[in-house]
């Protein structure tokens, strides 16, 4: 495991000018903050009506966000439709502390739309706040990736980075395969690696990504290898074999550069096995 150095210093002087224009953070809900194993139809419908099952971390990384002076607002996106798993999401976001923003799900008018309601939704957000900047996290269990690379082409002067979770690889498993990530695309295994890559481009603070290492970290090392229920960093149908994990960078901070190390390692003795549906 490679670790590069960092001159916070130089960083934190980087972060305050950067994302310097209006930002808009876009999330997809099932998949990427809720743990929910949308390809797998027995899953789906036993989580749906869960409340508690939140991706650890997530909440605490979408905080430190909507702290960028920039970030103007958030929103978060779901195909799921609104009569029937609407306010449920919402208990969801609020129990989960996630910082408020609009939640937008399909209308029966949408339910044969296909992939239409996140596109036309995007493009309203885009048209409406026009932002000079847009953070938008996924998932590649669905067609998240194929989405937000169409926005990305639409509207190429809009810039910032697009996040994908590897939740499901390319090898498969159970019958269930990995919607390939697009140019450009960052995959992700949990928030830390969200944080960590917002830090090197200058949106997240060296005190802010720390602060999430120290926060979150210890509690997905604790973390049991079966889990699938409830609050997790790597439910037991998690299948990351496709991830990659990047450089870490070096901490000022001795025991959130020691965490760091021992979830680096963690992450990749995970996301080297089969994933497990017992």
């Amino acid at each position: 495991m490679k670790i590069t150095t960092s001159l916070l210093s130089a960083t934190l002087v980087f972060s305050s000018m950067s994302a310097s224009a209006q930002t808009l953070l876009v999330s997809d809900m099932d998949d990427t903050i809720k743990v929910s194993y949308v390809l797998d139809k027995d899953s789906v419908v036993a989580n749906v009506a869960m409340i508690h099952n939140v991706f650890i971390g997530m909440p605490h990384l979408y905080q430190a966000i909507t702290k960028i002076p920039e970030v103007k607002t958030v929103k978060y996106l779901s195909n799921a439709p609104r009569k029937i798993i609407g306010d449920l999401h919402e208990k969801f976001l609020k129990l989960n502390q996630f910082p408020k923003g609009e939640f937008v799900a399909r209308g029966w008018y949408d339910l044969r739309t296909g992939n239409a309601h996140k596109v036309n939704s995007l493009r309203k957000f885009i048209g409406k706040y026009k932002p000079k900047e847009l953070i938008l996290i996924g998932d590649n269990g669905e067609a998240d990736s194929e989405i937000y690379a169409q926005i990305r082409t639409e509207f190429p002067k809009v810039l910032g980075p697009t996040y994908i979770r590897q939740a499901y690889s390319s090898i498969g498993f159970s019958g269930n395969f990995a919607k390939p990530l697009q140019e450009g695309q960052i995959p992700f295994a949990s928030s830390v690696d969200i944080a960590l890559d917002l830090f090197k481009r200058g949106y997240l603070s060296a005190e802010t990504v720390t602060d999430h290492v120290l926060t979150i970290v210890p509690t997905i090392l604790k973390e049991d290898e079966d889990e699938s229920r409830g609050a997790t960093a790597f439910p037991e149908w998690y299948d990351c074999r496709d991830f990659h994990l990047p450089e870490l960078p070096v901490l000022i901070d001795a025991k959130a550069n020691d965490l760091l190390l021992q979830y680096g390692a963690k992450v990749q003795e995970r996301c080297a096995i089969e994933p497990s549906d017992d």
